[in-house]
């Protein structure tokens, strides 16, 4: 089965809405959905069938994305919370090398948002939160502006956020073999 992009179904929603509303024949071809689709209880509107074409092109039309968006399992918003309270979790172990700020290095920063950042072996590992409920969540330095970004991307971050594990793991040595 060919997939169809999002913009693609967003077209094709369009294009229903509009051959519906100015085709001659709409009536037929929906009379014809109606049967084929077993939707014979269901009553035209108003005179003619735009409701089903509505509906078509409502079901074609992919769904904004939100954080009530689900993968089946999680939101986006539970996968965000749980993002912040993982990263809390190592801002907490590595205190010292981290750092929060209500302003990014040029002074400007997202709506009700702050930046939060480690500095790893690898560079710093940055992400942006909502000041309520998580600017609590991360005890670490408050710095009037966060230092200027080096251009790394979530897939840096993370790899980056990986590396601080080496660093535990050579702790975890070294008090092993002070016993």
């Amino acid at each position: 089965m060919r997939q169809i992009s999002d913009e693609g179904r967003r077209e094709i929603a369009k294009e229903l809405r509009e051959q519906f509303y100015c085709c001659q024949y709409a009536e037929e071809f929906t009379e014809g959905l109606y049967d084929v689709l077993d939707l014979g209880h269901c009553k035209p509107t108003h005179g003619g069938y735009p409701d089903l074409a509505k509906r078509l092109a409502d079901y074609v039309e992919p769904a904004p994305v939100t954080g009530s968006t689900s993968d089946g399992y999680h939101t986006f918003d539970e996968l965000y919370h749980h993002r912040a309270v993982l990263f809390s979790v190592i801002v907490t172990m590595f205190r010292g090398r981290s750092w929060k700020s209500l302003h990014h290095h040029d002074g400007t920063m997202y709506d009700g948002m702050f930046i939060v950042g480690i500095d790893t072996p690898a560079g710093p590992a940055t992400y942006h939160y909502d000041v309520e409920p998580y600017w609590d969540m991360f005890p670490c330095r408050v710095l009037d502006r966060a230092p200027e970004w080096d251009g790394h991307t979530p897939d840096d971050a993370i790899e980056r956020i990986g590396t601080l594990r080496d660093l535990l793991q050579a702790e975890v040595k070294e008090e092993g073999s002070e016993k």
